[in-house]
């Protein structure tokens, strides 16, 4: 039996998936007896299921289904075919790095029941049983479940890392993100307006709060103003007061060093985002890091809304240059240093 199971689901993501499941099978060591991947395939048309079926005759320990679904629903799927003692989740449009086997063996040995961790890594049984797996989400769905963890008394603890995964959202036709999987423009804005439900659902959100963060200005617009003014008005009558999700999670996450479980110190690196909505969680974390560690900088993107804490000034700069690269920031905006 695997003791770690990767699972997630794809769609349309035949530009990208073979080199972000081989970068995943170099990455962890021992792959063919410590782990298996579970795959949930939406019905692609891009080909990418006839690449995971060749790719299984390369790496064995695979499993592929074929459901219609969001991006929650999959990843729920995934994880109840899983067989590991422990299970993370991964998206297969990206590519992944040696480190990620470094931090993941590292999560494997300090691991146990009740705790979550980096990449939604836990036994099997606290994920499945204990948080309940995902929400039929297909925006939001992480907080979501993260929410729901710690609402259930599910431990939230973070190794303070650079994160070894890099996103390949930019499909060769040069279309981006959700523009990859709408056959044409009504089915675009179809999956957008989706989109923006699920983030306010899965956020915990009013939704006129994801028209002002996404700077939205299109017909989904007034539906969805509507669609707030329903939901606000529904709030007050039931006396409703559930604060943003980024509050509640940033408010109950122990952050570990990577020193304190035996990984290069340089590797510290901290993204709070949304700090509008959870600055006096976050200030309490970097009071904390602070203490601790009075040479560690920090850094402030205003446009972006990101607090970011690093020793490595070679670690920020490169993750900045994936924000710059990146379609879906539309840039990054003015960098004020709070501490260096």
């Amino acid at each position: 039996m695997p003791l770690v199971s990767i699972y997630g689901t794809v769609y349309n993501n035949a530009y990208v998936v073979e080199d972000s499941i081989l970068s995943l099978y170099r990455a962890l060591p021992d792959f063919e007896e410590n782990y298996e991947l579970v795959i949930v395939d939406n019905y692609s048309t891009d080909g990418t299921w006839e690449k995971l079926l060749r790719l299984k005759r390369i790496i064995s320990n695979m499993r592929f289904l074929r459901h219609r679904c969001s991006r929650g629903k999959g990843r729920d799927i995934a994880l109840r075919h899983t067989n590991g003692d422990y299970v993370m989740y991964v998206d297969f449009d990206c590519l992944f790095n040696n480190e990620l086997g470094t931090i993941v063996e590292k999560l494997r040995r300090i691991c146990t029941k009740g705790e979550i961790w980096n990449f939604g890594f836990a036994t099997r049984e606290t994920m499945r049983e204990q948080v309940g797996g995902w929400r039929d989400l297909n925006f939001g769905e992480d907080w979501e479940l993260w929410v729901r963890a710690i609402k259930r008394k599910v431990k939230s603890k973070i190794i303070a890392v650079k994160s070894p995964i890099r996103n390949i959202r930019l499909a060769k036709n040069r279309v981006y993100g959700e523009g990859r999987y709408a056959r044409n423009k009504m089915a675009y804005m179809l999956r957008r307006e989706r989109n923006l439900r699920d983030t306010a659902v899965g956020c915990g959100l009013n939704p006129a709060h994801v028209i002002y963060s996404s700077d939205l200005v299109r017909p989904s617009t007034f539906i969805l103003l509507c669609f707030s003014a329903v939901y606000s008005f529904a709030n007050v009558i039931r006396g409703d007061t559930n604060s943003p999700a980024w509050n509640l999670v940033y408010s109950n996450t122990k952050y570990l060093f990577p020193e304190d479980v035996g990984l290069p110190r340089e590797w510290l690196f901290i993204e709070w985002e949304h700090i509008d909505q959870a600055w006096p969680a976050v200030a309490k974390h970097v009071k904390e890091l602070v203490r601790r560690d009075v040479g560690i900088h920090i850094a402030l993107l205003p446009y972006r809304k990101l607090l970011i804490s690093f020793r490595d000034y070679e670690v920020f700069k490169e993750r900045l240059t994936e924000y710059a690269f990146s379609t879906s920031h539309k840039g990054i905006g003015k960098i004020i240093m709070l501490k260096h």
